[in-house]
């Protein structure tokens, strides 16, 4: 008797193993999901859905665009003479985003060189926009995007939590969904892609942190 239990016991233990492992994944699961949620709340973002941005090598979605001054934008018509900087901002509220485009006017004679467009996108209306492009004062496009269709085209849109919206409005003074004029509030994941002038994604840089942006080396890099 003592035998057959024994025997039992050898043969158990591989499946007591086995589901000690699967326990183990399982909580380990559910921390990095905990972590991962909790990650995506600090920057603002509700995780009903993540961005996860275009690949590499991917081709990139045409779109056309009226310029705050009214002109009008063409990606394709662009793409036939230049490469294109495509750069996602969260709005002339954002100090990253205000320090960011700054720092590339300052390089903008060199980008330049390499023959490109420096596209920038944003949910912000026009009259907001100007006000972005008169503290830059470098010739980027400026194109207001508050439908959201170029910036869902790229897959960087998101919807902002009531909680962000909250902490935005208390230290930067700024209801984002009023903001853009918009009934829910959304932001773009502050992405760059260098899109080449074959029509596909040659760089991109998307980070959740929206302190974290593609440097001028990077893109200088990219540029053919």
């Amino acid at each position: 008797m003592s035998e057959t239990i024994k025997t039992l016991g050898r043969l158990a233990l591989p499946y007591y193993a086995l589901s000690m492992r699967f326990t183990l994944i399982a909580m380990i699961t559910l921390v990095s999901h905990a972590l991962w949620a909790q990650d995506f709340a600090k920057y603002g973002m509700d995780t009903l859905y993540t961005p996860m941005g275009l690949r590499v090598g991917s081709p990139a979605p045409l779109f056309e665009g009226a310029t705050w001054a009214g002109s009008r934008f063409s990606l394709s018509n662009t793409l036939e003479n230049k490469q294109v900087i495509l750069i996602f901002y969260r709005g002339n509220w954002c100090p990253y985003c205000n320090r960011y485009l700054s720092n590339l006017s300052d390089s903008f004679a060199f980008l330049l060189e390499k023959n490109v467009d420096i596209v920038v996108v944003s949910p912000e209306n026009k009259e907001e926009m100007e006000k972005m492009d008169n503290k830059v004062k470098a010739g980027f496009t400026f194109l207001a995007d508050s439908a959201g269709r170029i910036m869902q085209s790229y897959d960087v849109l998101f919807t902002v939590t009531e909680a962000y919206n909250k902490k935005i409005k208390r230290f930067l003074f700024t209801d984002i969904g009023a903001h853009n004029e918009q009934a829910q509030a959304q932001l773009p994941v502050p992405a760059t892609y260098v899109i080449s002038q074959d029509g596909r994604i040659a760089f991109r840089h998307f980070n959740y942190d929206y302190a974290q942006r593609a440097s001028v080396k990077q893109l200088l890099d990219a540029l053919k």
